[in-house]
């Protein structure tokens, strides 16, 4: 098995890499090719995975996604690949596997059979469910390139940046209020639906909601509301008249839409 090394720093990891990594979701992300030796882990991360760990994944997921003829009459490697989620209940985790073909003038049928697996505690599976939408993208993205790079050295360096794209994802999700990101968030609703007395109880201000008024315009305010993180948020209140909500709707990334039942 052939290590992934780090593209800007060779050998093992920094301290500071290996705490982000102990607490992010992704455990494993292991690139598996069927050389001439059979099912192999070619590049791998963590960098200490057991060599049984890593034969196991590579035999599984290219085992059981590559099928009885998948590429063996040299039809092409366009069209053949697929996703699968697989549990590895020995290694107390589960992985999102994609199984693909590189181009080999020189092996069987014309392709190489490979697979990208990440892998995840077992008890956090949903998060493949939730998420496969953008993971999909990740890994095809990172496939196609190894499709096209030929020398091991480049197809490490494409393995970096996958883990680490997983990695930012990830983290991204497990704190999507992060003060490195900008996040518009608008209040709108129709009129007298009640969104300025929600605003009201999320400031814990109950004794403004019976006095409160529809809003004419806009109503712009700035709260900490995630204090420990040290973060700001800017609060925009829209009227509920069409003319105020049609003005402000483009370009958000979170609505929250307001409804008097």
């Amino acid at each position: 098995m052939t290590k992934s090394k780090d593209k800007k720093k060779k050998g093992k990891p920094s301290e500071q890499q290996d705490t982000e990594s102990k607490s992010n979701i992704i455990k494993a992300v292991v690139l598996s090719i069927f050389d001439e030796n059979g099912p192999t882990p070619k590049i791998y991360w963590p960098y200490d995975l057991v060599e049984q760990s890593g034969l196991l994944i590579a035999m599984k997921t290219i085992s059981l996604l590559m099928g009885d003829a998948t590429y063996q009459d040299g039809i092409g490697t366009e069209g053949v690949n697929y996703f699968g989620i697989l549990p590895f209940p020995d290694l107390k985790l589960n992985g999102l596997t994609y199984f693909f073909l590189i181009p080999d003038d020189e092996a069987r049928g014309k392709a190489l059979a490979a697979t990208i697996t990440v892998l995840i505690d077992e008890e956090n599976k949903v998060f493949f469910y939730e998420n496969m939408k953008y993971l999909r993208i990740i890994i095809d993205k990172a496939a196609t390139q190894i499709q096209n790079n030929k020398q091991h050295s480049e197809r490490e360096i494409i393995m970096d940046e996958i883990r680490e794209e997983l990695f930012e994802f990830a983290n991204e999700l497990k704190d999507p209020f992060s003060t490195k990101r900008q996040i518009k968030i608008l209040l709108t609703g129709l009129d007298k639906a009640g969104k300025s007395s929600f605003m009201y109880g999320i400031r814990r201000k109950y004794s403004q909601i019976i006095k409160s008024l529809p809003t004419k315009g806009v109503e712009r305010t700035e709260e900490k509301i995630f204090e420990e993180q040290n973060s700001q948020i800017s609060v925009w209140d829209l009227g509920g008249q069409k003319k105020y909500r049609e003005r402000y709707l483009e370009q958000s990334k979170v609505y929250l839409y307001n409804i008097d039942l």
